[in-house]
């Protein structure tokens, strides 16, 4: 799934970690809650089903995700945006993916693909 953000204050967080002014700190923030922005943004494709909940009040129903979610974030890069999905979905599965270009070809290199265990490449 490709989901295109056109949040103008999502474009501001991205300008702030594009600038090569940013210091650590400041980039290291901005990552951060450009992650849970970014996570706000996505979660709201997935599909949801409703559910039966039991309140202190009454029954009644609500809305949980229709699918397990698995987290694979591209080295090294994705790491940073990793944390604002983990905080919306502590139970979510995690893998990861490593890739460097070729210095020669350009070309996209694998050297790391671990999936959880529910997965297929």
């Amino acid at each position: 799934m490709i989901t295109v953000i056109k949040s103008k204050f999502v474009q501001h967080k991205l300008t702030i970690l594009r600038n090569k002014k940013t210091s650590n700190t400041v980039f290291r923030q901005t990552m951060n809650e450009t992650s849970y922005l970014i996570a706000a943004e996505v979660l709201k494709y997935l599909q949801y089903k409703k559910i039966s909940i039991n309140t202190p009040l009454i029954k009644t129903t609500g809305k949980d995700l229709a699918q397990q979610v698995i987290l694979v974030p591209i080295l090294r890069a994705g790491l940073g945006l990793l944390e604002g999905f983990v905080k919306f979905l502590p139970d979510a599965e995690k893998g990861h993916i490593g890739l460097y270009r070729d210095e020669q070809t350009y070309e996209p290199v694998e050297y790391l693909f671990k999936l959880p265990k529910t997965t297929n490449k």
